[in-house]
């Protein structure tokens, strides 16, 4: 059940293919310009109190769950400094711990000593990077897109995220896929996630309702 989490991972994790848009494309704004704006840290709200409500579609049984994703508190986790984050499922509650440095922002279930989802600082268009995942080895890239397209919602200076895991015991591939807008962090996302050869996860991620820790959007 802990594999049902997104993380601004991979969470977030999860490609598919009615989620996709023009890579490349950079639109009215300099790609370079957006990335030495916001520093990258920035599409990654971190601060306790800030608080994200979203649709989630579970693709394979056809039901949709409003979940309600807090930073709770701040805390030290395997000599990590981390924020923690609690996912308000309609029957349950997960939690991730977030460490943010200059290079990177990880994600990570507290089961696993590896991260659930791992992003470069700065976001860089066109960047890549491979990481040891939780669930195998995973192949990250980020592309800049002016516009987020219609189903993200209306936000501008985005960078969209693919990652893709193969999995370590088994021939097992997953894929996460999602936009990131600035000070708001992941806006619309899927994944979908095989474990000895079946898919045991398929959702779509929609922002409802958005609220920093320091005021409203």
């Amino acid at each position: 059940m802990k594999r049902l989490i997104l993380v601004v991972s991979c969470a977030l994790i999860v490609a598919l293919a009615i989620l996709s848009c023009d890579r490349t494309s950079t639109d009215s704004v300099d790609a370079t310009l957006v990335t030495e704006k916001f520093k990258g840290a920035n599409y990654f709200p971190n601060n306790v109190g800030t608080e994200w409500i979203y649709q989630v579609h579970d693709v394979l049984t056809g039901t949709y769950d409003t979940v309600t994703v807090l930073i709770v508190a701040e805390d030290v986790w395997q000599s990590l400094d981390v924020t923690v984050w609690e996912y308000w499922w309609r029957d349950r509650v997960d939690t991730q711990f977030v460490a943010a440095d200059e290079d990177a922002i990880s994600f990570y279930y507290k089961e696993f000593s590896l991260p659930v989802a791992k992003y470069n600082l700065p976001l860089v268009h066109g960047d890549s990077w491979v990481y040891p995942h939780c669930f195998g080895l995973a192949t990250a890239s980020v592309f800049y897109v002016d516009t987020c397209p219609a189903q993200a919602g209306d936000f501008e200076r985005c960078f969209e995220y693919y990652t893709h895991v193969e999995g370590v015991a088994w021939d097992d591939d997953s894929y996460y896929n999602g936009w990131l807008a600035p000070n708001v962090g992941l806006v619309y996302g899927s994944r979908s996630e095989e474990f000895n050869y079946s898919m045991i996860s398929k959702d779509i991620w929609v922002l409802l309702e958005y609220k920093r820790a320091t005021g409203p959007r």
